[in-house]
Order: structure tokens, then sequence, then C-alpha cells
């Protein structure tokens, strides 16, 4: 977390998630041109990948909420408290 600045939702989501999606954008477009001479296991991949953009897109959504707010934190104030500022974009701590 001491890395961490306001900025840092915003450089993950541009630099990382935004990227990540139009790889898995581009690769499922491929595969559906190509869907009728699919075999069982591209058919699965394009399943899973379907399955990924979509919860890329979804936390896309979520994270560019956070991004927007550009929160800052304390770290005096601890790991918990800094992390709840997140709401769901962060893993729970156990």
């Amino acid at each position: 977390m001491h890395r961490m600045n306001a900025f840092t939702a915003e450089r993950v989501r541009a630099k990382y998630l935004l990227p990540f999606i139009e790889h898995l954008q581009f690769r499922v477009t491929e595969l559906e041109i190509r869907a009728a001479t699919l075999s069982t296991k591209e058919n699965k991949q394009l399943e899973t990948m379907r399955k990924q953009l979509d919860e890329c897109r979804e936390y896309h959504d979520h994270l560019q909420v956070v991004a927007e707010q550009a929160i800052s934190f304390d770290i005096d104030d601890g790991v918990e408290v800094n992390y709840s500022k997140f709401g769901d974009v962060l893993e729970k701590i156990k």
C-alpha cells in the first residue's frame, strides 16, 4: 500500500485492464469468425474467454468508479481502513 496513491486505480485500469480486455475481445472475435470449424477444445476456450471478458468488463465498471473518485488514503490509518475505501474493487481481507 505504501506505493499506492490517488491515481493507482486509474493506472491499473488504463495500463493493464483495458489492454487485457482488448486482447480478449480480439481473441473472441477471432474464434467466432471460425466458429463452424472450431474443435471441442477451441469451443471450450471460446466459452472461457467470453466469461473472462464479461468478468473483466464488470470489474472495469467498478474500477472506473473508484478511479474517478481518485481516493486518497493515509498509511497511518492501517490497511483495513484504507482497503474499505476501495469498496468491492479489492479482495476482502481475511
